[in-house]
């Protein structure tokens, strides 16, 4: 039968082997391990880029509605000044025409039309201002 050295040496080349073959499995699912995580890490970085692109997308509108705000702000205060100027103008020239101060005369027909075209003008273009203003979006 077998010696006792050979069973030994049998044991030790089967116990390598087992070794070799638990080291080889753990080498591979830790290699899969880490690449799993390493997909996941990617997967991450991509959203994360994903999101600041979406947060850099949405300073721009933010940025953009800020200036188109100001802009609209600032042409309201103009027509608005306009328009208050013009009534006031109006406003004189009714005083001068119905005291007849330093001679001031305008035929009734020149009032006729340019009263209402007045009026009609200045509420025209304060709805219009108005209406933009307050766009529903």
């Amino acid at each position: 039968m077998e010696s006792e050295a050979s069973k030994i040496q049998k044991e030790k080349i089967l116990d390598q082997y087992l070794t070799e073959v638990v080291l080889n499995a753990s080498q591979k699912i830790t290699s899969e391990a880490d690449l799993k995580q390493r997909e996941a890490e990617q997967r991450i970085e991509h959203r994360e880029r994903r999101l600041q692109m979406e947060i850099e997308r949405k300073q721009d509108e933010i940025e953009e509605l800020q200036t188109d705000r100001e802009l609209k702000k600032k042409v309201a205060n103009i027509v608005f000044y306009f328009l208050a100027i013009e009534t006031t103008l109006v406003f004189i020239i009714l005083c001068l025409q119905g005291f007849g101060f330093w001679g001031f005369y305008v035929s009734d027909t020149t009032l006729n039309i340019f009263l209402p075209a007045t009026i009609i003008q200045i509420s025209s273009m304060a709805i219009i201002i108005t209406k933009y203003l307050f766009t529903r979006k």
